[in-house]
């Protein structure tokens, strides 16, 4: 089952770009913006792996470690990314 309500923390609270978030989650922009959509199933195979990685970011927010700072390079942030990407 997916965790919209948690994912939707993520996907307003992280201060990642939405580009971002699709890298981290490996899917397209549309997808994430379907997923906030009450009336769009998940199905089974993308719920486990975003519910695993909507809880490795929210441990991010919460430890504050998410938002990024905004005075990074582009490069830096992508480094940042990559890394949670592989968490």
């Amino acid at each position: 089952m997916f965790h919209r309500e948690s994912f939707e923390q993520v996907f307003y609270l992280s201060g990642l770009t939405k580009s971002e978030l699709s890298t981290i989650y490996g899917v397209s922009r549309q997808t994430l913006y379907s997923w906030t959509n009450m009336n769009v199933e998940v199905n089974d195979e993308h719920a486990l792996d975003a519910n695993r990685r909507t809880a490795v970011l929210l441990s991010l927010i919460k430890n504050k470690t998410l938002p990024i700072p905004r005075p990074l390079s582009r490069r830096a942030r992508r480094s940042i990314v990559l890394s949670i990407k592989n968490a």
